[in-house]
């Protein structure tokens, strides 16, 4: 059965016309209902695609998963589904699928996450080749938020398929700058597949060792409770205020992940810089576009966590480099790399509206 919702309207003056399409398991229903108070969201609707109505007039439709007979229909190409909107764009391919399958647009754009990860298996890697040819068959457009995966798009989906790369962006206003804490407690968020827990979790020891004032807290679960469990905290879900509460309370922000093109880690990365703090981040190729090694922050090897908690440990005993850091971040993020700027370009890939 299909699963769907038709969101609020923002209308303007201009007449073009957008539909959103989000999965209903994480669209802005699900968004709005886990964070009651509307001053605790950073953005109206995931993303803060919302921005996109100072170019158009924005709805969404929220979509529950295709069936495996959709599925088939649509990576052979036996059934067409007419038109229902003039321009869709999904966010990740995933997406795009439940959007081809149950609400199609005239113009259809999408964003590239996964495609590009090493397949875990024979049948992950035949379903992910069925989508990407499914996607460039049916899609009038690309997007990817790291420049390094652009190439790897561009081969994957063919020749004379476009591709751009859209720089993410975080709201600055909700996550605004915050005064330095010299607080030696370092915080980390998200749950992605590519997140790398265990050397975040084997650098906040090393971290507890090296300076009996540091307090170490992340998102993701902590396996070994042996250690410093006093000062070594998981925190698993927590609300949107609350991850800014612990920004705010923070001397660093550190991400560690293992290899990939996606940049995983740039959401975290971008509201520590955009509260002021310095990011300790893994090296992966893209991720230099959102953290400049010794200017906003640091870069260290995959699975070095000896390194990442090196890194760490230096900004906490230099609280004057922190703070230089962490304001060289918030500029950056006020200047490039906020919803405003991204809805922007992203207006501008798919053709929508007039973006001056």
């Amino acid at each position: 059965m299909m699963a769907y919702c038709s969101g609020s309207r923002l209308e303007t003056t201009s007449e073009d016309n957008l539909t959103l399409v989000y999965p209903i398991e994480a669209g802005p229903t699900r968004w709005t209902a886990e964070n009651v108070v509307q001053s605790t969201l950073p953005s109206r609707w995931p993303y803060g695609l919302d921005g996109l109505s100072t170019y158009g007039n924005v709805d969404y439709v929220e979509l529950g998963r295709i069936s495996g007979r959709e599925r088939f229909r649509l990576y052979s190409q036996t059934v067409r589904v007419p038109a229902t909107s003039s321009l869709t764009l999904s966010w990740d391919e995933g997406v795009a699928q439940r959007a081809l399958a149950r609400h199609r647009g005239e113009r259809n754009y999408c964003g590239i996450i996964w495609a590009t990860d090493p397949s875990d298996s024979f049948r992950s890697g035949v379903l992910r080749r069925a989508t990407v040819r499914t996607l460039a068959n049916s899609m009038d457009g690309f997007w990817c938020l790291s420049s390094a995966q652009v190439e790897a798009c561009e081969e994957l989906l063919g020749p004379g398929i476009p591709v751009s790369y859209l720089r993410f962006g975080v709201d600055d206003k909700f996550f605004g700058p915050e005064e330095y804490s010299d607080s030696a407690v370092l915080v980390s968020f998200g749950n992605d597949r590519d997140r790398d827990w265990e050397t975040y979790w084997s650098a906040a020891e090393v971290i507890a060792r090296s300076r009996r004032s540091a307090r170490v807290v992340g998102q993701g679960r902590r396996r070994d409770q042996s250690g410093s469990p006093d000062r070594v905290l998981s925190l698993g879900r927590i609300t949107h205020a609350d991850v800014r509460d612990w920004y705010r309370q923070s001397a660093v922000v550190g991400v560690a992940t293992r290899p990939n093109l996606h940049a995983s880690g740039m959401t975290v990365a971008l509201e520590g810089m955009a509260t002021g703090r310095p990011v300790v981040i893994t090296r992966t190729p893209g991720i230099e576009d959102y953290v400049v090694d010794g200017v906003t922050g640091r870069l260290v090897d995959p699975g070095d966590h000896v390194a990442f908690a090196e890194a760490v440990i230096d900004y906490m005993n230099d609280p004057d480099l922190a703070r230089c850091h962490g304001e060289n971040g918030r500029r950056r993020v006020s200047e490039h790399f906020n919803t405003r700027s991204m809805c922007m370009r992203l207006a501008e890939i798919v053709g929508f509206g007039v973006v001056s």
